[in-house]
């Protein structure tokens, strides 16, 4: 006796998958439209690259303090003086030489970005390096 209706079990894995997936892609959807995204009447765009949630105009500082080590106290002061708070990218070379202005820039709240140990790679490093590879 032959059935007329059998449940493949690898094609029931399959549907239930699919059905999974549709789910999650449309309720991902509906919270990132609700939590996430800000409808398309309040976005400002303000230029090619970059997007404005807020109606204030913002500037975002950032200072590669690699360049100068003398002129980043005044940046700082000035920067104190008018109550604003920057992005400064820092590398471990640097870091180690200005222990306690690398200090003054944490206590003051400005954020750090990392630009690794050495920012000045020299041809002669490069090649021993690759070489160790």
């Amino acid at each position: 006796m032959k059935y007329v209706f059998a449940l493949n079990w690898t094609s029931w894995k399959k549907w239930v998958f699919i059905g999974l997936l549709i789910g999650i892609v449309y309720f991902s959807y509906q919270l990132s439209s609700i939590y996430v995204l800000e409808p398309q009447s309040q976005v400002q765009y303000a230029g090619g690259i970059s997007k404005a949630v807020k109606d204030e105009k913002e500037v975002a500082l950032t200072v590669n303090v690699s360049w100068g080590d003398d002129v980043i106290i005044d940046i700082l002061d000035v920067l104190r003086e008018e109550k604003v708070k920057a992005t400064f990218f820092i590398n471990g070379e640097w870091a180690l030489r200005n222990e306690e202005v690398a200090k003054l820039i944490i206590e003051e709240n400005h954020e750090v970005g990392l630009l690794g140990f050495m920012m000045n790679l020299t041809e002669t490093y490069l090649k021993r390096r690759l070489l160790r590879i």
